[in-house]
């Protein structure tokens, strides 16, 4: 559902006027309405890891090379999710600051396996310790994370006007036109530079996209939370009596992650765990021997 369809359901209920645009509307009601509508998509983002704004990043190492760029829509780590593919080992961290100066620093810090650390506010933030060096270069590190992107541009489709400036979605990911026109018949699928569908050119932005800027932009997380975010808000706003909207708010959030997250299988059988192999069987060195 696009944001002009919710907030247009939320004006219904609330008996507002008639909502006709979002993005450029310069009535003060829907105004008000899509930023709360964005202020709900950041509160909900934020309490809840969504599977359908998590992805997986990976690296390459360089030898000599300590620090390395976090993408750069990321909002969260998913914790215990951070692999070094080349040795098969969960990588230890992240380290504290005192760690990291210890492992850095102490007469004794060295082991077999890498550790991590998310440090500063540039680009180049996830450090990796021990520094790689020529025999590591080339190995490929990987973690999940949530995106900070909850919105959606535009799907992308075949014979489909886009302005210029604006944006479309495919497969995951955003693109951006900068010329604009008609699209062609090969949807976008590339992840870095600029690529044609065959008349319109779409360059891959990896850049957050976390507001609605267009009236048929939607919500990655369910539109029914929005609206009801919106409404409970705008009757606060109002001073009317809002807590039984914000009450049915919270109990749909609740089914929302019922529903998407689901549970494991208790397993109720003396074995205490499915895995076979792992840390307190497997040695860092010494295979065979």
């Amino acid at each position: 559902m696009a944001i002009l369809d919710c907030l247009q359901n939320v004006a219904r209920e609330l008996g507002l006027p008639e909502v006709t645009s979002v993005a450029d509307s310069t009535n003060q009601t829907t105004r008000q309405m899509l930023a709360m509508a964005n202020r709900v998509g950041e509160e909900l983002k934020s309490r809840q890891k969504w599977p359908q704004l998590i992805k997986q990043f990976s690296f390459t190492l360089t030898s000599g090379k300590e620090s390395y760029a976090l993408p750069a829509d990321i909002d969260s780590v998913i914790f215990r999710t951070h692999w070094d593919t080349q040795n098969h080992w969960e990588l230890e961290g992240p380290l504290t600051p005192q760690e990291w100066q210890w492992r850095k620093n102490g007469v004794s810090s060295t082991s077999p396996r890498r550790k991590f650390r998310v440090r500063g506010p540039g680009n180049n933030q996830f450090l990796i310790f021990p520094t790689p060096g020529s025999a590591d270069a080339g190995a490929v590190l990987l973690f999940e994370y949530q995106s900070e992107n909850w919105i959606a541009p535009k799907t992308w489709a075949a014979g489909t006007a886009f302005l210029s400036g604006s944006y479309c979605f495919n497969d995951g990911n955003i693109y951006s036109t900068s010329l604009g026109g008609t699209t062609g018949a090969t949807a976008p699928t590339h992840t870095t530079g600029t690529v044609s569908d065959g008349a319109v050119s779409w360059t891959s932005t990896t850049s957050a996209y976390k507001q609605f800027l267009a009236d048929t932009d939607s919500s990655l997380i369910d539109e029914t939370l929005i609206g009801l975010g919106v409404q409970w808000r705008f009757m606060r706003q109002k001073g009317l009596d809002y807590q039984e909207i914000r009450d049915d708010f919270e109990m749909a959030l609740t089914r929302q992650v019922l529903a998407i997250q689901g549970a494991p299988t208790l397993n109720l059988s003396p074995t205490a765990s499915a895995v076979l192999m792992g840390y307190n069987n497997i040695p860092d060195t010494g295979y065979g021997s």
